[in-house]
């Protein structure tokens, strides 16, 4: 059977960008993918480079962010990575088996995480062995598909590898880990306002927030550089995409189509284009902090708690499958 899986780190509060580039694309699948879709908040990923006090208090934000941007509990499967920890870190410990540092360390994200100017040998393990807790995530619920952009491709070709291994070690002709396949997205990377780097978190004034008040989203906008007429620089053209992916009607496109068009003829547009930005995201975006702030933490708890229940089962079999091709049975 068919399964998806994908997932959000609670690492800090979340933009407009994490929602076009990964919750938006979530949101979509449950209505165009045939299988059950699995999105879990990974905080144990998060501990990776952040403080615990961080992570706890961003994991409940990020879930009943999730579902107010229209993850269904009811054709989703909704929970913490923390909540399968034992399942997860102990096929963590058998996958590591097959892992070699070598690979680790050719891993492109590994690099990005990494200071400035330091050695991929001062690493910490947390941050080293990432990609094998990344391989459990996906191994311990049988996911077939894995929704991905092109920085994360390294990590699911990993993750083939490493159940692969498994397999032709333990498996004796089964199947015991299932490799997954990259489900293909658009990967969509939003620049930051002023354009330097993408939208995130580390630079607050050049993002926009989920929670901010619309007189924030203006002022950001209205401060943002764009691009002499005619012209059309890679920040500016990611901002055309926010826009185009806010629009909900036909409408709302041909007129974003039109600013476009005036521009790219050297017409002076940018104000518009500006305004047309701002009244999209401020539209999105109470219509989003409404359906947040009328779910309660009772909703969201319970929703974690069904959905934990679900990828527990599925983490039990899963396990129980690897130890017996193992041959690691009870025998007490």
């Amino acid at each position: 059977m068919s399964r998806a899986l994908t997932g959000i780190r609670p690492t800090g509060e979340l933009t407009i960008a994490n929602y076009v580039g990964a919750m938006q694309p979530m949101v979509e699948m449950q209505d165009t993918y045939d299988g059950p879709v699995n999105v879990f908040v990974a905080d144990l990923h998060g501990l990776t480079d952040q403080e615990p006090d961080v992570v706890n208090g961003m994991r409940m934000d990020t879930a009943r962010s999730l579902v107010a941007a229209g993850i269904d509990p009811e054709r989703t499967t909704v929970y913490l990575q923390s909540q399968i920890q034992e399942a997860t870190e102990s096929l963590a410990g058998v996958l590591g088996r097959h892992a070699k540092v070598s690979e680790l360390l050719l891993i492109p994200t590994l690099k990005e995480k990494l200071k400035y100017g330091q050695a991929a040998e001062s690493a910490t393990l947390a941050l080293l062995s990432y990609p094998v807790l990344m391989a459990a995530d996906i191994c311990i619920q049988d996911a077939t598909d894995v929704p991905v952009g092109k920085d994360q491709l390294p990590h699911i070709e990993f993750t083939r590898h490493v159940a692969r291994r498994f397999n032709q070690t333990y498996g004796k002709g089964e199947t015991t880990l299932v490799e997954p396949a990259i489900l293909a997205t658009r990967a969509i990377r939003i620049a930051a306002l002023n354009g330097e780097g993408k939208m995130s978190k580390s630079n607050p004034t050049s993002a926009i927030f989920l929670k901010d008040t619309p007189d924030m989203v203006a002022a950001k906008v209205k401060r943002a550089p764009t691009a002499h007429p005619g012209e059309m620089s890679p920040a500016l053209e990611s901002h055309f995409t926010l826009a185009e992916a806010l629009c909900t009607t036909p409408e709302q496109k041909a007129e974003l189509e039109s600013i476009r068009a005036a521009h790219t003829d050297g017409q002076k547009v940018m104000g518009s284009f500006k305004d047309f930005l701002t009244d999209r995201t401020n539209t999105f975006l109470g219509q989003f902090q409404q359906r947040y702030n009328n779910l309660t933490d009772a909703e969201v708890k319970g929703i974690l708690r069904d959905g934990g229940a679900r990828a527990e089962d599925q983490a039990r079999q899963v396990l129980s499958r690897v130890r017996s091709a193992m041959g690691l049975v009870d025998f007490l």
